[in-house]
């Protein structure tokens, strides 16, 4: 079943709120919605996470806790979509973020000859900020509707089989 398997992969709640970093929110922590695996819990954690992993911010990961607390969502699902873009898919997701908002707000795509240094970043800063930000919006968006509706469906689908499955057993009996 999908609560055994996604299960396998996530931290105990005790251990989350036992975490010596953790201890000060864990009245916020205490709600058993943000720890059951069911179909609603993990498609909205999941979906939050998507977008704020998409955001042109650092720890994507506190503000996707932040809203799955209050929306009731699954905090382990926040925290997995956050990670979607990590160290090695930022280059790829800004790239695409970068392209999408320049497509929409129908401004030329700017050939970045990359440099390592802080004048650099000033100077490309100015001219991509707008499309790179409104890229990132969209983006962020389109991920967290399919994450949230990929989940909706395959999690559908897969007890629908099981109940399949379930009636041929008691047909062959």
């Amino acid at each position: 079943m999908a609560r055994k398997f996604i299960r396998r992969f996530l931290p105990d709640a005790d251990q989350i709120r036992a975490h010596r970093h953790l201890r000060m929110f864990v009245r916020w922590f205490q709600h058993p919605s943000l720890w059951h695996i069911n179909r609603r819990g993990i498609a909205v954690g999941l979906g939050i996470g998507l977008f704020w992993a998409f955001m042109p911010m650092p720890l994507q990961m506190v503000p996707a806790t932040a809203f799955t607390l209050i929306a009731r969502g699954n905090v382990p699902a926040a925290i997995a979509g956050a990670w979607v873009t990590n160290p090695l898919t930022m280059a790829p997701a800004i790239f695409i973020c970068y392209q999408v908002g320049a497509w929409l707000l129908g401004v030329p795509v700017h050939d970045l000859n990359f440099e390592m240094s802080w004048g650099w970043v000033e100077r490309e800063l100015v001219r991509v900020w707008q499309p790179y930000l409104m890229g990132s919006l969209v983006v962020g968006a389109a991920a967290a509707a399919l994450g949230y509706f990929g989940i909706q469906l395959l999690w559908r689908w897969h007890v629908v089989r099981a109940w399949e499955r379930r009636r041929k057993r008691r047909v062959q009996s």
